[in-house]
């Protein structure tokens, strides 16, 4: 495209420009179109237009080199030592659809040390939900929105959704992550422990024990429900119940005690004490009662399938009215 040259300044018919040394050159009716483009580069600045209004002129600012500035001295920054045992994050896999009889849940544990941010982490095709087991007040940044969770607090975080954990305390961080697959993307949720343990409408009392559901069907998921159960000293469950249509996990969180799970009472063999952080995968039809012993024992049950719980579908759970259960 042909271009002359007026006082240093290249010109070319619009909607073009052209640069001589610094300078970029356009017409005054193409204006907006070339300050979007120029005013992107920072290094562009509206220098002059022609009186007649027809030549607008922008100029590159000079570097600091070009003012005889001295250029910014590089900072030198000490080394740090990673010891081979020295761990900040660490992700724990404890079970997957591949390495267990579940066909939905997976379950593992983030341990975060003191002052440290995780890498992002991300879930493709799962939604999930962190459990706050150790640590003064952590921090997981979902898709941009940051929710500090303490002891027992929950938190969902939808399907295909990255986030971050930040530990500002001077102690160590644990989290239990379990996941479901997912096909819808829902809003991510905060469930507060100290506000759910006295909200009655959250809480379901039986014989000797209180369940509290910390992510109930009032809750937007594809698969996903959790809440914690406490048992208190030398208690059993009843009745003994299974499902056809959900799966679960029990990860005991305080306490000790033991559990069973089977299908059959006559074929029964998964009889286990169960102490802290110890975990019981519980395929669909697996009747699992548990037991604790002389103290209280707590542990959380987090489901993948339909999304109900037991005692709400079935009244006879809640008074004990049958000796077995299928839901």
């Amino acid at each position: 495209m042909p271009a002359m040259l007026t006082r240093g300044i290249a010109v070319v018919n619009r909607p073009s420009c052209c640069a001589v040394g610094h300078e970029f050159a356009v017409f005054v009716d193409v204006l907006d179109e070339a300050a979007v483009r120029f005013q992107n580069g920072s290094e562009f600045r509206l220098h002059s237009v022609r009186l007649d209004g027809s030549l607008a002129c922008w100029r590159r600012a000079p570097t600091r080199k070009e003012m005889h500035m001295p250029e910014e001295p590089l900072q030198i920054k000490p080394a740090d030592l990673l010891e081979a045992d020295a761990c900040q994050f660490e992700y724990l896999q404890k079970c997957n659809p591949r390495t267990s009889n579940l066909d939905l849940l997976s379950y593992g544990t983030y341990r975060i040390g003191p002052g440290v941010i995780s890498d992002e982490l991300f879930h493709r095709t799962e939604e999930a939900i962190l459990f706050c087991l150790e640590g003064e007040s952590l921090s997981v940044e979902v898709d941009g929105q940051a929710f500090e969770i303490s002891y027992y607090d929950t938190l969902y975080v939808p399907l295909s959704t990255p986030y971050r954990i930040t530990n500002p305390s001077g102690g160590e961080g644990l989290l239990a992550v379990c996941r479901a697959p997912a096909e819808t993307k829902h809003a991510p949720f905060h469930s507060v422990w100290e506000q759910i343990r006295t909200n009655e409408a959250r809480i379901r009392h039986l014989e000797g024990k209180d369940v509290f559901l910390m992510f109930d069907v009032t809750e937007k998921a594809d698969r996903l429900m959790a809440g914690y159960t406490i048992y208190e000293p030398f208690t059993r469950a009843w009745p003994p119940h299974n499902h056809t249509d959900q799966e679960e996990i029990y990860i005991f969180t305080e306490g000790r005690g033991s559990m069973e799970v089977y299908a059959e009472e006559k074929t029964k063999t998964f009889v286990h004490s169960m102490d802290t952080l110890d975990a019981a995968t519980i395929p669909v039809l697996n009747f699992h009662p548990v037991f604790s012993q002389d103290e209280e024992l707590h542990f959380i049950w987090c489901l993948a399938g339909k999304r109900y719980w037991v005692g709400d579908k079935h009244k006879e759970f809640m008074d004990a009215s049958v000796d077995e259960l299928t839901t």
